[in-house]
């Protein structure tokens, strides 16, 4: 019905509604819950602006106001705030004074009760002292309102001016509302959206922080590797070494045997001279035997002729004595030349066993050789297996290190669209703020 038609048809004004008709019912908040529980029983009772707080037998002893709660309950974050271990904010610091009228008191007591308060979001009811269910503001001074009806005319415009007042306030109540659910949803999106990003985020992170400890055990690998190289190295060079010093030996002994071969060369050709000699020596005895044999058939001749013949015979007797006489001095020399052919001898098998010993030395370095040899091969082998770890090692590194900058490009993506929806929120939020604005420039006007 309208102010209008109630101005005009004072006589015929309803009666009063029943309060129990204009009751909200809302679950009460008990004084020792959390304070988590209240904004959770505002978001379940979105169309009361105040709940009861009782007390552990349901008697009311105050009330916690919607506008009071009003950052934590539109927050998307408002419920991680409260869980914190370091919020201190509490229900008690939140409740306020509100006004606890009998549901059956009159209508009188209801509005004295409510004046008494200092107005604010309406009155709690209760039965025998328990809490009953809430009744608004507005309803109160509709009720107000419908009592005034069968006032006289100035009073009645009182109640004219209360009820466009709080119809009013209804209405921009009712808009606040809406906008605010609007925002509210708006916000959970965004925060649905900031919440996926994040946990995206975090995965990615997660990757991230395993690849670091991949990075760093192909690393300890690598390091590993190469010191294993280094050590390696380092014996190959003490055993190159010793293969030098070998090898300057064999060269040494080759050497004594060169010199030791040019001494046997030598002894041989000495000995060659004296058996030629020897040769030239025997070729005279035997140019001597013949010419005594000559003699010797000459002799025998004269002999038998005999006479004069016996002359000739001594003749040649000492020729035959002369050429005794070169033949044993033929002799000695053939003796004096063997002696020497002996000492030349006696040198060769020396020289021979010289030869030898050193021939063995040099097989030994040569087996020492081969054995510093078949050790650098080995020392080979190890040192390019080695190598050959340490480069997949880095390889893989190279691998990881390449996806690591690839998921923080990632990151860094996601950390603008972050920014985007946070500038997103800041203009929701700015909105809201202007939309509160003309809210209360409304009341005022209205006021």
């Amino acid at each position: 019905m309208s102010v209008q038609r109630m101005i005009a048809e004072p006589e015929r004004a309803p009666p009063v509604s029943p309060v129990s008709d204009r009751m909200e019912q809302a679950d009460p908040i008990r004084s020792d819950a959390p304070l988590r529980e209240a904004i959770e029983t505002f978001r379940r009772f979105p169309h009361v602006r105040f709940l009861a707080v009782v007390d552990s037998a349901g008697r009311p002893l105050g009330a916690v106001h919607e506008v009071v709660v009003r950052d934590l309950l539109f927050s998307p974050f408002g419920h991680a705030l409260l869980a914190n271990p370091g919020c201190r904010w509490s229900l008690a610091d939140l409740v306020r004074p509100c006004a606890s009228v009998d549901i059956d008191a009159p209508i009188e007591r209801l509005i004295a009760a409510f004046g008494e308060a200092g107005g604010g979001e309406g009155v709690i009811l209760t039965r025998a002292g328990r809490y009953l269910g809430l009744l608004a503001s507005q309803a109160l001074l509709r009720i107000a309102a419908e009592r005034e009806r069968g006032l006289h005319e100035e009073e009645r415009a009182k109640a004219r001016r209360a009820l466009e007042r709080s119809e009013t306030l209804g209405r921009a109540f009712a808009r606040f509302q809406e906008d605010v659910r609007d925002f509210g949803a708006q916000l959970v999106a965004a925060a649905g959206e900031i919440q996926a990003t994040a946990a995206g985020v975090s995965e990615r992170a997660t990757r991230n922080g395993r690849q670091a400890l991949m990075v760093t055990a192909a690393s300890s690998q690598s390091a590993q590797g190469i010191s294993d190289l280094a050590r390696t190295g380092v014996a190959l060079a003490h055993q190159v070494r010793d293969i030098e010093a070998r090898v300057a030996e064999v060269k040494g002994a080759l050497s004594d045997a060169v010199e030791q071969v040019e001494i046997s060369a030598s002894r041989t050709a000495s000995l060659t001279e004296a058996a030629d000699e020897i040769g030239g020596v025997i070729s005279l005895i035997s140019g001597i035997t013949g010419k005594v044999n000559m003699l010797a058939i000459n002799a025998a001749i004269e002999a038998a002729r005999g006479g004069e013949a016996g002359k000739g015979f001594a003749v040649v007797a000492a020729e035959v004595k002369a050429l005794a006489v070169q033949a044993k001095a033929a002799a000695a020399q053939i003796e004096r030349r063997i002696g020497a052919v002996r000492a030349a001898i006696a040198d060769t098998a020396e020289a021979n066993r010289t030869i030898n010993t050193i021939v063995v030395a040099v097989d030994g370095a040569a087996s020492s050789i081969l054995g510093s040899v078949a050790q650098q091969a080995a020392a080979a082998t190890t040192i390019a297996a080695t190598i050959e770890q340490a480069a997949a090692a880095s390889a893989e590194v190279s691998s990881h290190v390449a996806e690591m900058g690839g998921r923080a490009a990632t990151a860094t993506r996601i950390a603008m669209e972050l920014g985007v929806v946070a500038e997103a929120l800041t203009g929701k939020a700015d909105r809201l703020h202007a939309r509160v604005g003309d809210f209360i420039g409304e009341i005022q006007a209205a006021a």
